[in-house]
C-alpha cells in the first residue's frame, strides 16, 4: 500500500510541476505575441504614413514622380505578409523585413525629394509627416527592444534544464531575434 501512495504523490508532483511550467511558458508566449502584435501595427501605420506622404508629394510636385505607383506596390506586398506569431521563425522576419527595407528606401527618396523642393520641404503637412515618422521609428525602436527581452527570457525559460522536454511536449519552440531593418 505505501508503494502505490508513493507512486501516486510522484505522478501528482509530476503533473503538478508540469502544469505549473505549461502556463509559465504559455505566458510568457502571450506577452510575445502581445509584443509582436505592437511592432506589425507600428509597421502598418508607418507605411500607411509613407503612402500619405508620397501622394502628397506627387500632388504638390512641379514634375510627374512615379513613387507614389511603387509605394503603392510596397504597400501592399508588406500587408499581405501575415505571420503567425506562435509559429514565427527568422525565415519569416528576414521576409518582413525585405518587404519593409523597400518602404523605407522609398521614404527616403521621398524625403530627397521633399529636401530638394522648397516648396514642399517649407510645407507644415510635410514637416508633419516628418515628425509622425520619427515618433514612429521611435516607437518601433522601443517595441522591438522590448520584444528581443521578453524573448531572451522566453528562450531561456524553455531551454532550461529541467523545461525543455515539458517545452516540446507541449510544442513551444525558440523565438527569433528581430533585428532592426536596414535604413531605420
Amino acid at each position: 500500500m505505501g508503494k502505490k501512495i508513493l507512486i501516486f504523490l510522484f505522478v501528482l508532483a509530476l503533473f503538478f510541476i508540469g502544469y505549473t511550467k505549461y502556463i509559465r511558458m504559455l505566458t510568457l508566449e502571450k506577452t510575445l505575441v502581445a509584443q509582436w502584435t505592437l511592432i506589425e501595427s507600428e509597421y502598418r501605420h508607418k507605411s500607411d504614413v509613407i503612402f500619405d506622404m508620397s501622394r502628397y508629394i506627387n500632388s504638390n510636385s512641379e514634375t510627374e514622380i512615379n513613387l507614389l505607383e511603387q509605394v503603392r506596390k510596397a504597400r501592399n506586398i508588406a500587408a499581405q505578409i501575415k505571420i503567425d506569431p506562435k509559429k514565427i521563425s527568422a525565415a519569416e522576419l528576414e521576409q518582413f523585413s525585405k518587404a519593409y527595407k523597400q518602404l523605407i528606401d522609398l521614404q527616403t527618396k521621398l524625403q530627397q525629394i521633399g529636401r530638394s523642393s522648397q516648396q514642399i520641404g517649407e510645407s507644415q503637412e510635410y514637416r508633419e509627416f516628418l515628425a509622425e515618422l520619427e515618433g514612429i521609428e521611435i516607437r518601433i525602436a522601443n517595441e522591438r527592444r522590448r520584444l528581443n527581452e521578453q524573448v531572451a527570457i522566453y528562450n531561456k525559460y524553455i531551454n532550461g534544464f529541467f523545461n525543455i522536454a515539458f517545452a516540446q511536449v507541449f510544442g513551444f519552440h525558440d523565438w527569433p531575434v528581430f533585428m532592426p531593418i536596414l535604413g531605420e
